[in-house]
């Protein structure tokens, strides 16, 4: 299998391609090497840095072959061809009235790549953004629709970048308060975008949305000296989009094997087919008359059948049968039937019509759970606990249905509190040990002579403090949530008390990170 593909898309001076520079200079701090065959990396690398960088003209191809230096480095062994477009031809993709024209020269490529990065320059003007949001949000919406036609496979890989977010800083931001515009400005855009995407259904061509931020250096801060040789989220979102190029291309490979085999299959069985009518044709035997009992029989289910099984198939099936019944019942003949028929005709009609209502009612009522907002999560879930299916019809098609909603909502519910929970007891560790550096950090502060036990109870504390602050969830946020089809544990910020319990959780680490930096650096002078 050929390495998976990944694109780089965006409009000149995005700084698509200083991404890639941007990694090569991270690379050591990984324990690993990233290079290419024909060493243009490297010079990537240098004009990154010294700013004389050169515009993209056609499309540049470059073979990844990222080589970890010991088991302790965050990569794996992995190669991954980067094909690096010209923001002048993006441009003109962005504004067209048919963006995937086949004669595009970027047709190809976008429909061959395993994950896209879509480069946006977060320091642009925010009309100049808003325009750019607008054309992206176009292009978005014909890429689905455009994959959806072909029948491409679910979840194609799209990273929104927001790069140069360096910019974004002001000498009086102290670190946090940069992280916090970043932030800001993801969710900006993550709800920006969220609208134009919002118009998937699931199967065929869907494309899986995901917001970075990066820069490729780090802005001077008011507690920061600046680093301009260091990256900011570039290497991470580079090991991520390998990740995901490397499931979407296997997903893609085993769909095309499974069509093969269905292929195959539906040849054989035509060839079966035309065997057995061959031979039907041959043998039919004449043909006669069918009476109304005959009729009715064929429609009626066993007598010993159950509710399931009087009330399995479709719905399609199901208004078929009761097409058939009513036919029989307008019959001329009816009342000739015996009186136990007459009743069975009756009283199936009957019972597949209140099913087939209560069918309709589960179809515009009964919804997995999704997150829109809070609002829309907490009416979808009032519906389905709301939805009665009386008791026989427990184990039908609509019970089983109804089943299951209230199970995902459940699970969810509990997932949400799970996190809840979590949250609050980091929380509450993390200001512990704030707590027990106070007295450490206002000597330090006031320049007063700390004794050498509380040195050493710092030492030990240290340790705590960097636990605490490369604490990650136990579950990963774009993981689907156990039991549930359509929510990740990212989704879950979209309740309040979540989404405010990780700012809450954010803010404490930041706080314990700064409280460390700022111990220590005292101490060594």
């Amino acid at each position: 299998m050929s390495s998976p593909r990944l694109l780089l898309f965006g409009t000149p001076g995005a700084g698509k391609s200083a991404l890639l520079g941007a990694l090569v200079q991270a690379a050591p701090a990984l324990k690993a090497e990233v290079a290419d065959k024909r060493g243009e990396l490297e010079e990537l690398k240098n004009s990154t840095y010294a700013d004389t960088i050169a515009p993209t003209n056609a499309i540049d191809s470059y073979d990844l072959h990222v080589k970890p230096e010991n088991r302790a480095s965050a990569w794996a062994a992995h190669r991954l061809t980067v094909l690096d477009c010209s923001g002048k031809t993006a441009a003109q993709m962005l504004q067209a009235e048919e963006p995937f024209a086949k004669k595009h020269p970027l047709h190809k490529p976008i429909f061959d790549a395993d994950a896209v990065v879509l480069a946006v320059d977060a320091s642009v003007t925010n009309k100049e953004l808003k325009d750019e949001f607008a054309q992206f949000g176009h292009w978005l919406r014909a890429l689905y629709e455009t994959r959806a036609r072909r029948t491409d496979i679910a979840d194609l890989p799209v990273y929104l970048v927001l790069t140069k977010c360096d910019l974004l800083a002001s000498k009086a931001d102290t670190h946090a308060e940069w992280m916090l515009r970043i932030e800001d400005g993801k969710r900006k855009v993550e709800e920006k975008f969220r609208e134009y995407l919002k118009e998937q259904g699931p199967g065929f061509g869907t494309v899986r949305l995901q917001l970075w931020a990066t820069s490729i250096k780090r802005p001077a801060l008011a507690d920061r000296k600046p680093r301009a040789q260091e990256p900011f989220g570039v290497a991470e979102l580079f090991r991520q989009c390998l990740q995901s190029a490397n499931e979407f291309q296997e997903r893609r490979q085993r769909s095309a094997n499974r069509l093969q085999n269905v292929v195959a299959g539906l040849i054989g069985l035509i060839v079966v087919l035309g065997l057995i009518v061959t031979l039907l044709l041959e043998f039919d035997p004449p043909t006669r008359g069918t009476t109304l009992e005959e009729k009715a029989q064929t429609v009626l289910p066993r007598k010993d059948a159950t509710i399931v099984e009087r009330l399995q198939g479709g719905l399609k099936k199901l208004e078929e049968k009761q097409a058939k019944l009513a036919e029989v019942k307008k019959s001329p003949d009816f009342d000739r039937l015996p009186d136990e028929t007459q009743k069975m005709v009756t009283d199936y009609h009957d019972e597949i019509a209140r099913y087939i209502e209560l069918h309709h009612q589960a179809q515009a009522t009964l919804k997995l759970p999704h997150f829109d907002n809070e609002t829309n999560f907490n009416e979808l879930e009032k519906n389905v606990n709301q939805f009665v299916v009386p008791a026989d019809w427990s184990e039908t098609s609509v019970g089983r249905r109804a089943q299951k909603c209230r199970e995902e909502f459940a699970a969810v519910r509990k997932a949400a509190a799970t996190e809840e929970d979590w949250l609050s007891r980091q929380i509450k560790a993390n200001n512990a040990l704030l707590d027990q550096s106070d007295a450490l950090y206002k000597k330090v502060r006031d320049k007063l002579k700390a004794s050498d036990e509380e040195f050493a109870a710092w030492k030990k504390l240290k340790g705590e403090y960097d636990g605490q602050i490369q604490k990650r969830p136990a579950m990963p946020r774009q993981d689907l949530i156990a039991g549930v089809t359509r929510v990740k544990h990212d989704d879950l910020g979209m309740f309040a008390t979540i989404k405010d319990a990780r700012a809450d959780w954010q803010r404490s680490k930041q706080m314990l990170l700064d409280r460390s930096e700022y111990i220590q650096e005292r101490i060594k002078k």
